[in-house]
């Protein structure tokens, strides 16, 4: 561990920095492959869809039964003025929607499951 000193707007901070190995990174793609939906987890009713943020449920974009595609927006969640889109992990078929608009939400609610 090495530790820095660091000048922000004139006022200094000691910072600490870990020196990893020089290790092949993996690209974003192989990283995204390996690691599951992050705020998601499998039901009887298929893949539950968490929040990953606090905020107001500021719209629906779908409903269930209908079918999408990885990435596909699902909703819109607000969260300290902005507009997060919420997407599906993988493709699949809405199978429910737990929150409704305007309806204020955690982080790790859950939001929809998936098929």
């Amino acid at each position: 561990m090495k530790t820095y000193k660091v000048k922000v707007n004139g006022k200094e901070y000691l910072v600490e920095l870990e020196e990893v190995e020089n290790a092949p990174a993996a690209t974003a793609a192989q990283q995204k492959a390996a690691t599951p939906a992050a705020g998601s987890q499998t039901t009887a009713q298929g893949e539950v869809v968490k929040a990953p943020i606090q905020g107001t449920v500021f719209k629906l974009l779908k409903k269930p039964g209908d079918t999408v595609a990885a990435g596909d927006a699902v909703m819109i969640i607000e969260a300290m003025k902005m507009e997060n889109e919420i997407p599906a992990p993988r493709a699949g078929k809405i199978t429910a929607i737990m929150v409704t608009t305007g309806q204020q939400v955690d982080n790790n609610a859950p939001l929809f499951s998936l098929m």
